[in-house]
């Protein structure tokens, strides 16, 4: 009992602690028989719910809030006498009295209906398409705006005594999801919501306003995922674990009766699929992506392409993908996948003669002591490096020599690349500084 804050940090740790030993009691019959009886006289907790933390199979156990982490805590420290649950080393003892009280108290900000989404585009009147990222699809998955709709899903299951089915989902492609977004390799997909017809407490379940762009689902409305729940399973998982990462969807807000949005899933679910051998050839249409791929793998840039468009400081990722993609695309003519391949094995020994040379400006895990001090390591710069990893091949220059020529290059704050700010962004790839940046590593510099 020494805390004086409930942090989030706190209640991950105790949010894994329970994961772990609900894990291992779950098959325990005895003790699961004695959980429930003790949920349900204390706390009127149906057994059906019980279960579904224990099982754990959506997410379950992170999504519980503050009180509701306390209560099972408490409980399952008494059932299975494990030091680490008890909630007493987590919560300071006034927060711990308030939840032994009938008050649910949430320490973090919970979103509640009405809510509006931001610059939404309007199909029709109940089709609308907007952005979301993956902090706000977990906040609204985790203050249980979303929810899944067994008649217009795939297919429930149902826990054992309960009559409300929950959804089927498959542990293993949510894991696999979890890991995709991590590794910053989950594709953008669109995800559907449906404000369901009928179901506000107000005259409609959606509000539009075209001067604003903005949407809003009234109060009351019910937010059935249509589409997607897997992959929102998998993405709140991943943010669970690394609340530091991010990335943007695309979304479909829909406003169909429940019927329609049964006939819309079917729909979905029986268009005839594009051959396959069309989908790797508009995969790998633009030879560039192709090109990054390999680096992405096999290469000393193994981890640290990024799909976000903003590099932190400290931040161990290099380049985004798409600025590597543009800067081959631009500099290089390649006219089949042969010549990709060919190229990514120069880029990569290219990348890995550079990294080894400068190796605290590249290969350290924390680069902010040398982003405060030079743009080396910018992601704007990797354009520049292409364009003279390009007139190092055409010059047939060794790539031994890499360090010696970059010894004409002042990369110190404020010196030739000071149109580059302090943050590490996208955006600073303008055409201006485009240009720039080949002239000076491409038409300028010397690599005899």
């Amino acid at each position: 009992m020494v805390q004086d804050l409930l942090t989030t940090d706190k209640l991950l740790k105790l949010k894994n602690k329970i994961e772990e030993v609900a894990s291992d009691i779950k098959h325990d019959s005895r003790k699961v028989k004695e959980l429930k009886a003790i949920m349900g006289a204390q706390y009127k907790t149906l057994p059906g719910y019980v279960q579904e933390i224990l099982n754990n199979n959506d997410n379950n156990i992170q999504r519980l809030n503050e009180k509701e982490v306390y209560i099972f805590s408490k409980e399952l420290h008494k059932l299975t006498g494990v030091a680490a649950l008890d909630p007493l080393s987590y919560f300071p003892p006034r927060l711990a009295k308030e939840l032994e009280g009938g008050r649910i108290f949430a320490g973090e900000e919970v979103l509640t209906l009405p809510y509006t989404f931001k610059n939404v585009i309007k199909i029709n009147e109940d089709n609308y398409v907007t952005s979301i990222t993956a902090k706000e699809l977990s906040e609204l998955y985790n203050s249980s705006i979303l929810q899944y709709n067994y008649n217009t899903q795939r297919e429930g299951r149902f826990i054992k005594g309960s009559l409300i089915p929950v959804p089927k989902t498959n542990p293993k492609s949510v894991e696999e999801i979890k890991e995709l977004f991590k590794k910053g390799d989950l594709i953008v997909s669109m995800f559907t919501f449906n404000a369901r017809f009928g179901t506000s407490d107000e005259d409609e379940e959606i509000e539009y306003n075209p001067s604003d762009l903005s949407l809003t689902v009234t109060k009351g409305t019910l937010v059935d995922v249509l589409d997607g729940y897997h992959r929102i399973s998998g993405v709140v998982k991943a943010i669970t674990e690394a609340p530091e990462l991010d990335q943007t969807f695309i979304l479909n807000i829909l406003n169909y009766t429940e019927e329609k949005a049964k006939r819309h899933f079917a729909q979905m679910n029986t268009i005839n699929p594009v051959e396959k051998s069309r989908i790797e050839e508009l995969g790998q249409k633009r030879y560039s992506s192709t090109i990054v791929e390999q680096l992405k793998y096999n290469s000393e840039l193994k981890d640290k392409i990024s799909v976000q468009s903003e590099i932190g400081m400290s931040s161990p990722f290099l380049v985004t993908y798409y600025t590597l993609s543009e800067a081959i695309d631009d500099a290089f003519e390649i006219n089949s996948r042969r010549d990709a391949i060919q190229l990514s094995k120069y880029l990569r020994d290219f990348f890995a003669e550079l990294f080894y040379a400068f190796p605290d400006d590249f290969l350290e895990d924390d680069l902010s002591e040398s982003r405060n001090r030079s743009y080396i390591n910018y992601n704007a710069v990797f354009y520049g490096y292409i364009y003279l990893a390009k007139k190092m091949q055409e010059n047939g220059t060794p790539l031994a020599k890499l360090a010696t020529i970059l010894q004409q290059v002042d990369f110190d704050k404020g010196k030739t690349f000071k149109e580059l700010s302090s943050r590490n962004y996208e955006e600073q790839l303008n055409a201006a500084m485009k240009k720039k940046l080949k002239k000076f590593f491409y038409d300028e510099i010397d690599v005899r």
